[in-house]
């Protein structure tokens, strides 16, 4: 376990389990009441109208506006920028690996941003708790892949963290390709 994560790995246990609970009706719903962010919609309408306090409304906002910086990122094909919103000790697990930190990352996205385009996210569920938050969503974007452009999608969890100088950043994502997706 990298150093310093203890005290994350049991709130964010405790966060999994939750959103365990909730993707299978996140999923179900996902049909008929899911909506999709893009640049134009990726503020406020994201959001499932809730009643929260105003230390909730204002992690929401803050949240909303990571997610519009992330989407501003992706469409500049910015890895750097996109790497900026994570935490220096982030976590991206896919096809059966975990890479670690902002370095890795963005080799990653510095590799894969001139292969694809086209991202919508549609946000299935949100969820606040103190100085962590999760998502639950459902991607679509265009990849090259052998010469062909094909659909990519697929759904991930987001765990965001607040850190301590008030900022939002994503700090770990677990995607789920679905099947026929390179």
């Amino acid at each position: 376990m990298p150093k310093g994560t203890r005290s994350f790995v049991g709130r964010s246990a405790v966060l999994a389990v939750s959103m365990t609970l909730v993707a299978g009706r996140a999923a179900a719903q996902f049909e008929g009441d899911a909506r999709t962010m893009s640049k134009e919609r990726i503020g406020r309408e994201a959001n499932p109208p809730v009643d929260a306090g105003n230390a909730e409304r204002a992690s929401l906002a803050a949240i909303d506006s990571l997610a519009a910086r992330f989407m501003a990122a992706y469409d500049r094909d910015d890895a750097a920028a996109i790497v900026a919103l994570h935490t220096a000790d982030a976590r991206f697990v896919s096809d059966g690996r975990i890479d670690y930190g902002r370095a890795t990352l963005e080799r990653g996205w510095r590799r894969s941003l001139p292969e694809i385009s086209g991202l919508k996210i549609t946000l299935l569920e949100r969820a606040v708790s103190g100085d962590l938050a999760t998502e639950i969503i459902r991607f679509t974007q265009q990849y090259r892949h052998a010469g062909k452009t094909v659909t990519d999608s697929g759904y991930a969890v987001s765990v965001l963290r607040r850190e301590p100088d008030g900022a939002w950043r994503y700090h770990t994502h677990a995607l789920s390709r679905i099947p026929g997706a390179p």
